[in-house]
């Protein structure tokens, strides 16, 4: 049997979309990643931005002083905002709040968000420092916090700009 990628005949090509996307994740100083929790993860405490009672972004751990600047960063943002109403519907409350990892993060793998080298293309094996643990909500989630200029300066004020922003209204 031939396969699909044998077939000469056979033309993919990207979507607008998935071409502004990709050129959005290359220039990005963060990516979305993967995230297994380690013992030492699971027995601290992350300072973490809460929705309705619900944890959905864990930061550092408790006590960093970076880690409560970008979480007051984030939530100070009209894009993060917009992004918590697309991924989680109407909300009342978000909030920061000290959380107990281990009462969030008790299967093997969560979604993440990872620092990248901007101008690099990830294949999606690289290892890269942990910027914070997502315990609920998609990969679109994550994505969205990544191809956001707004977003992205959250986490590093710094970072050069991402020259096909993604703004959800």
């Amino acid at each position: 049997m031939q396969s699909l990628s044998q077939d000469e005949n056979l033309l993919v090509r990207s979507t607008p979309t998935e071409a502004v996307s990709a050129q959005a994740l290359k220039e990005s100083i963060i990516s979305p990643g993967i995230y297994t929790p380690r013992l030492s993860f699971l027995s601290a405490k992350s300072i973490g931005i809460v929705v309705d009672g619900k944890p959905i972004v864990l930061l550092g751990f408790e006590g960093d002083e970076d880690s409560n600047d970008v979480a007051d960063r984030l939530l100070a943002s009209p894009q993060f905002h917009a992004l918590v109403k697309y991924e989680f519907g109407e909300y009342q409350e978000l909030t920061k709040e000290i959380i107990s990892n281990d009462a969030y993060c008790a299967t093997k793998e969560y979604n993440a968000v990872v620092k990248s080298e901007q101008g690099k293309i990830e294949a999606g094996h690289e290892e890269g420092r942990l910027e914070a643990v997502l315990p609920v909500g998609s990969q679109a989630f994550g994505f969205g916090m990544c191809v956001s200029n707004e977003l992205a300066k959250c986490f590093f004020p710094d970072a050069v700009d991402i020259s096909c922003d993604i703004v959800l209204d």
